[in-house]
C-alpha cells in the first residue's frame, strides 16, 4: 500500500469516528413530513430552526388537499425547516392544548414557542411567507 493510500485510508477513518461521535438529530429537516404523537411532538418542536406542525383529520377534504403543499415545502426548504402533521382525531389533547378549533391549523414554533398559527387550506405562498419570516432571524 502506498504512502498516499495509507493516508487516505487514514483519512478516512478520522472522518467515520468523527461522524459517528456527533449526536445524530432525531428529526432532521431532510425534506420529509413527520407524523407525529404525544412524544413525538414535545421534541420535534424544541428545534432551533422552524417547525411547521401541520394539524389535520383524516375526514377533512381541505387537509387533504394541503398534504402536496407541506410536502412540497419540505423539499423546498431541506435544512430550514422542519415540517410535522398531527392527526387531531388521535391527538385531542394536543389539539386542545393549542385551541385548534378547526382543520387543518398551521402552528410554527421555534425553540418551543409557538411562533405563528396559520388556519385553513391556505395554499403554499402564505405559509412560505410565514416560515421566511422566522427564517431570517424574526
Amino acid at each position: 500500500m502506498s504512502d498516499e493510500d495509507m493516508y487516505l485510508k487514514k483519512l478516512r477513518l478520522k472522518k467515520m469516528k468523527e461522524l459517528l461521535s456527533q449526536k445524530q438529530e432525531e428529526f432532521p429537516a431532510d425534506g420529509r413530513v413527520y407524523d407525529l404523537d404525544e412524544h413525538s411532538f414535545n421534541k420535534i418542536i424544541q428545534s432551533r430552526i422552524p417547525v411547521v406542525v401541520d394539524f389535520w383529520a383524516e375526514w377533512c377534504i381541505p387537509c387533504r388537499y394541503m398534504h402536496p403543499i407541506i410536502e412540497y415545502l419540505a423539499k423546498k426548504y431541506i435544512g430550514k425547516v422542519k415540517f410535522a402533521r398531527i392527526n387531531v382525531d388521535y391527538y385531542p389533547d394536543i389539539a386542545r392544548q393549542f385551541m385548534i378549533m378547526g382543520v387543518p391549523t398551521f402552528l410554527i414554533f421555534k425553540n418551543g414557542k409557538l411562533v405563528d398559527r396559520i388556519v385553513g387550506a391556505v395554499g403554499a405562498g402564505l405559509i412560505e411567507r410565514a416560515i421566511l419570516k422566522y427564517i431570517n432571524g424574526e
